[in-house]
């Protein structure tokens, strides 16, 4: 089964009625945790990367070691034969076999991945056969300097590997990863480390994002709007304080609770994938100031706004918020939407509600 039948199956696992991990279609499928399958149901589109098509090109794959010319990680991409496309061996097979081992695709810019599909060496025989059984996922992201272990508790994620040479084994990413970078470190291994492997992306969020103009002052102050501000005599309080990386401050509500809001009028419906966040700056333990989380909710020209991305329970999706008032925090939004009225509502924060922002738009559509 190539790819394409991969991704179909995923769309049926996710849907209601469909367990997890079955051997259905010559496919196991290992959904880590309900958010999985959640976060591929929002998508518009959950897609392969282009590892099987070609779509990746052999100059953005890297190994640390292969076990010869034949044999390198261009002959790691799924379903890859011996001697087809080109001369070489069924698979990536490392030099030696060890825990430091990895397989590298360059994704060219950072790309949100929903799993992974993996498969052993093509060309050998049962008992020679050669697989990964298990492995880690490390990655980076187009301008971080250094690779992060793929985590859900603390310490790297263990995903469970093949057990013979040609089925494919699907594992679903318990939170999406957004990287450019991604590093597969094989564990264990049956005979020796051979692989082969796809990745699967959302293809139903943007591929390039671009700010709508709030730091760069485009967006003016009457496009501002908010449930409240510290006052009237308090300047770094207004609303239109509220923009990405303003020296001056931020905005803040006249009282403490989760009920308040700031909310951005971007003059015409435009197709939103995602948002950058920061507290509020200043010296001093008094301007230790910053939202830890908060909901997202938007309109068009109708009276009411909308939660982005209720669950089944009907509660809006919550997003982590900033961890000091400096550094800007970025979501990039698994389902992009279309609004003119854009509204943050934030739900716990540090010390004071204070929040600086920028929203960013779809620039490929």
């Amino acid at each position: 089964m190539g790819v394409e039948g991969a991704v179909l199956l995923l769309a049926l696992l996710v849907a209601p009625g469909h367990g997890r991990g079955n051997h259905a279609g010559q496919i196991v499928t290992h959904d880590h945790g309900a958010r999985a399958g959640c976060a591929a149901a929002r998508c518009a589109q959950v897609k392969p990367v282009g590892m099987e098509t070609g779509k990746v090109k052999d100059k953005q794959l890297f190994a640390c070691s292969e076990f010869g010319p034949e044999s390198g990680p261009r002959r790691g991409r799924l379903n890859m034969r011996r001697n087809m496309p080109k001369h070489g061996v069924g698979g990536w097979k490392a030099l030696t076999n060890d825990d430091q081992q990895w397989i590298e695709v360059d994704l060219l810019y950072d790309r949100l991945i929903l799993g992974i599909v993996t498969q052993g060496r093509q060309d050998l025989g049962r008992r020679g056969g050669e697989w990964v059984t298990s492995y880690t996922i490390q990655y980076k992201k187009n301008l971080s300097p250094v690779y992060l272990y793929y985590s859900t508790d603390g310490g790297p994620k263990v995903f469970p590997g093949n057990f013979d040479k040609n089925t494919p084994v699907e594992n679903l990413l318990p939170e999406p990863l957004e990287a450019r970078w991604i590093r597969i470190n094989p564990r264990t291994w049956n005979n020796h480390i051979s692989m082969r492997f796809e990745l699967l992306e959302c293809g139903g969020y943007c591929v390039r994002l671009e700010p709508v103009g709030m730091e760069a002052q485009i967006i003016k102050t009457s496009q501002y709007k908010a449930s409240s501000i510290y006052n009237a005599r308090k300047r770094p309080g207004l609303a239109f304080y509220g923009f990405l990386n303003n020296p001056n401050g931020a905005w803040s509500p006249h009282t403490i609770h989760n009920g308040h809001y700031m909310e951005i009028d971007l003059g015409e419906d435009k197709l939103i994938g995602g948002i950058v966040t920061q507290g509020r700056p200043g010296k001093g333990f008094l301007m230790e100031e910053w939202v830890t989380s908060y909901n997202i909710q938007y309109r068009n020209n109708s009276c009411n706004a909308v939660d982005y991305l209720r669950d089944s329970k009907g509660n809006p999706q919550i997003f982590g918020g900033n961890f000091d008032k400096v550094t800007a925090v970025r979501h990039i939004f698994a389902q992009p939407f279309r609004a003119r009225y854009v509204r943050v509502r934030p739900r716990s924060w540090h010390n004071y509600i204070s929040l600086r922002m920028e929203l960013l738009e779809c620039a490929d559509v």
